[in-house]
């Protein structure tokens, strides 16, 4: 992953050790079942016809999203492949040299809106889908 200045000059490049794995056709149509299950009955037949043509892809992608926080972190969201038995999102966290800090799990619900020194804000659903905006505590260590 490059990481850039705000005047698009590049400062790093962030790399972790990890095979990406290549998927089988019956991970990548579950990835799309995932994906489309609170849609409408008719929306997921919709989307199930244009999957079905989708070519299986050559391997998982090498993360989901990435964040930076008030300290200058960078948060990067592991991919969630089939079979990966943790619930939420896992983040690899780096420091600003690209350094490894550690691993943090959120919600399964959550989207991350920013992350502070000492909190988490972000968008969650409950059990009826209703959304709404939440903030959980952030204990760092070192």
């Amino acid at each position: 992953m490059q990481g850039f200045r705000s005047d698009g000059s590049l400062a790093r490049i962030v790399r972790r050790d990890d095979e990406p794995g290549t998927p089988t056709r019956a991970e990548q149509d579950a990835y799309f079942r995932g994906m489309v299950a609170a849609y409408t009955e008719e929306r997921r037949r919709r989307v199930a016809e244009v999957a079905a043509n989708v070519p299986l892809v050559d391997a998982f992608p090498a993360f989901d999203a990435v964040i930076g926080d008030a300290l200058g972190h960078l948060w990067v969201a592991e991919f969630k492949r089939p079979g990966d038995e943790y619930r939420g999102t896992l983040w690899t966290v780096f420091n600003g040299d690209g350094r490894m800090l550690g691993l943090v799990d959120t919600p399964e619900i959550l989207t991350v809106y920013e992350i502070g020194e000492d909190y988490i804000l972000g968008e969650g659903t409950d059990d009826l889908g209703v959304e709404y905006v939440r903030m959980w505590g952030l204990v760092r260590q070192g």
